[in-house]
């Protein structure tokens, strides 16, 4: 995957104009960044089976971004 195709991942995204969150769900080079212990965590990483903690970004999941959360991080294990 090239840097522009994960960027247009990450666009997909409602919230990537205004998002702060160092480690992205839809990041496919996510492993190779760094979350400190302080940071907040997107509300996404529950739809991916992690769970919630305090650090999650408050906010409503819909269920289009469910969807395109689930299908991109599925489309990775081909």
């Amino acid at each position: 995957m090239t840097e522009k195709q994960n960027i247009e991942n990450m666009r997909k995204c409602v919230r990537f104009e205004s998002c702060n969150i160092n480690i992205c769900p839809l990041d496919f080079w996510y492993k190779e960044k760094t979350e400190l212990p302080e940071e907040e965590r997107c509300l996404f990483w529950k739809v991916l089976g992690e769970n919630k903690t305090k650090r999650m970004f408050a906010g409503h999941i819909s269920a289009t971004m469910r969807g395109i959360v689930k299908f991109i991080r599925a489309s990775w294990k081909i």
